[in-house]
C-alpha cells in the first residue's frame, strides 16, 4: 500500500466504538449489579450509584433533595459529556427500585423518548 493510499482510507476510518461507549457498558453493568439489591431509601440508591461511579473517576452534582415517592431526573456527570438518566420508585413493600444509566445525550433522549411513547399506550 502506498503512502497515498493509506491517507485516503485513514480519512474515512471504518466507526469504532469510541471510549465513551466502553466506559458507559463498564459503568451501566456495575450500576445494574449494585441496585440489583434491596434499597431501603432514595438516599441508599444514590449513594449506591455515586460509589459505582466514583470508582471509575466521576462525580455527580450534589442534590440537595429527592422525591420521596420516586422521580425520574437526568443528571450532568462532572468533567464529561456523559448525561446519567435515573428512574426510582417506591415499592409496595416501603423499599425502593432503581433504574440508571449513563449514556450520552443521543442515549439519554432515546431513553425519554421510550419512556414517553409507554406513557401515551
Amino acid at each position: 500500500m502506498k503512502f497515498n493510499e493509506f491517507l485516503k482510507e485513514m480519512s474515512n476510518p471504518i466507526p469504532a466504538m469510541g471510549l465513551d461507549n466502553l466506559i458507559c457498558d463498564r459503568v451501566n453493568s456495575q450500576l445494574k449489579t449494585e441496585l440489583k439489591d434491596v434499597i431501603l431509601s432514595p438516599q441508599i440508591g444514590f449513594l449506591k450509584i455515586r460509589k459505582v461511579l466514583r470508582d471509575s473517576n466521576m462525580e455527580l452534582p450534589a442534590l440537595y433533595t429527592v422525591e420521596p415517592e420516586g422521580d425520574e431526573i437526568v443528571l450532568d456527570v462532572i468533567g464529561t459529556d456523559l448525561l446519567l438518566y435515573v428512574l426510582y420508585y417506591q415499592t409496595d413493600d416501603g423499599n425502593y427500585d432503581f433504574y440508571a444509566e449513563l449514556n450520552d445525550i443521543d442515549g439519554i433522549e432515546d431513553i425519554i423518548s421510550k419512556d414517553e411513547e409507554l406513557e401515551k399506550e
